[in-house]
């Protein structure tokens, strides 16, 4: 029986690492595209502000340290009394020729100064050294092959973003969105319904799990919702949107290893089955984490009113109803009877297979195209209905905040 139950929990845990890989990089996306919506709204910059040209690198291109000047001129032809040969005399096989060589007028030799004393004015030196003409300066059409042409003019002339693009906005819209996020739970027992329960006052005394145990013990999770969205604008700030979402909520508990050898553990059923873990009394025991997951399929329909429109940005604020229904379900259960935590698979136990919930969030949307937008929302989202049905002493309400990333269409 224990190497079944560590095989089990081997299976079961094995797929966290996975998912937490999955989940770092579109994390770090969002909140690097969050990074750039704030810094666009600070400071009113997109990265067309940002300067590629080539031209940047020869800003600090030293001056060459050859001071000689090479003053040479194409010789151009004299007078034809200066072209003319001299009479040749022949005799026999003998030539001797003449040639008038031009007179030079101007015979200055080239002096290289080395004068460390004299300085310019700033003003002439702004004048010799201009950063306009290096700037204006491109690369010639005949240098280099046709690749490195084609990417010269490329980093010249290509923007990320247009600065001239203008937005193409339509009625209705289509969209896809990914929400990496962190999950908890609102936890609370029902008195009423626990067995063995005495209540004094506002103590109350039990054998079982206390509430404050299992709030000291529970641990958050990293969890994420995927799906595709529509909407359609009703006027220049309001927009009604929906879709359908795949969402996934839980918690992580303390438990721990089963002791065979406790006559009540081969008493304790719950639902026909045998217990798979039991709970840890105290820190100094050996306890596992087990993550209890949760998946819905949802349907959001909710509200996005403008706070604020630029040019080609905007920050809207987004509320949502959440229709939700249960899909699947790995949990352990607790029960109150036999003190042990019971392997839960079937989403018809003890869990409510129909809920609603609802969102809020801020949503910053960039334009990188006529009609194509990004956008990141942080969001906060909460369930309203118990994951557990009335029949169950226990009130838990997930709920998850994180980060919405996506983009929307915009159609006629």
């Amino acid at each position: 029986m224990g190497s079944k139950q560590d095989s089990l929990n081997e299976k079961l845990t094995s797929k966290s690492p996975l998912v937490s890989w999955l989940l770092t990089p579109a994390i770090l996306g969002g909140i690097a595209l969050l990074g750039f919506q704030t810094y666009s709204i600070v400071t009113g910059k997109s990265f067309a502000d940002f300067d590629f040209g080539i031209g940047k690198l020869w800003m600090n291109e030293e001056v060459s340290s050859h001071k000689e000047i090479d003053n040479i001129k194409p010789f151009k032809a004299a007078t034809g009394e200066r072209q003319s040969l001299a009479t040749s005399n022949m005799q026999g096989d003998n030539v001797a020729l003449t040639v008038i060589v031009p007179r030079s007028k101007n015979n200055k030799s080239l002096v290289k100064e080395n004068n460390t004393s004299s300085t310019r004015s700033p003003q002439k030196i702004a004048k010799i050294v201009s950063l306009d003409i290096i700037e204006a300066t491109s690369l010639s059409a005949n240098f280099g092959t046709k690749q490195l042409q084609k990417y010269t003019k490329r980093l010249q002339q290509e923007y990320l973003i247009n600065p001239k693009l203008v937005p193409d906005v339509g009625r209705w819209f289509v969209g896809f969105s990914f929400s990496p996020s962190v999950c908890y739970r609102a936890f609370s027992y029902n008195t009423s319904d626990l067995p063995g329960v005495a209540v004094e006052g506002n103590t109350r005394y039990t054998f079982s799990m206390p509430e404050e145990e299992r709030n000291r013990t529970d641990k958050a999770i990293t969890s994420y919702a995927i799906g595709l969205d529509f909407g359609i604008r009703i006027s220049k700030k309001v927009s009604i949107f929906s879709g359908v979402h795949y969402a996934k909520y839980g918690e992580q508990i303390q438990v721990k290893q089963t002791d065979e050898l406790n006559p009540n553990y081969h008493l304790a059923y719950f639902m026909d089955k045998k217990p798979q873990y039991e709970r840890t009394e105290n820190s100094q025991e050996a306890s596992l984490p087990y993550t209890n997951r949760y998946s819905f399929i949802e349907v959001p329909i909710g509200l996005s009113y403008t706070l604020k429109e630029y040019t080609k940005s905007k920050i809207a604020l987004q509320t949502a109803i959440i229709l939700q229904k249960l899909d699947h379900v790995n949990a352990l259960v607790y029960d109150f009877d036999t003190d042990y935590y019971y392997w839960m698979n079937s989403k018809n136990e003890v869990f409510r297979s129909h809920g609603f919930g609802g969102s809020l969030g801020v949503s910053f949307s960039q334009f990188v195209g006529e009609r194509l937008e990004l956008y990141a929302a942080p969001q906060f989202k909460y369930n309203v209905k118990s994951t557990f049905k009335a029949t169950y002493p226990i009130n838990q309400n997930q709920y998850t905040a994180g980060l919405q990333v996506g983009f929307r269409q915009q159609l006629l």
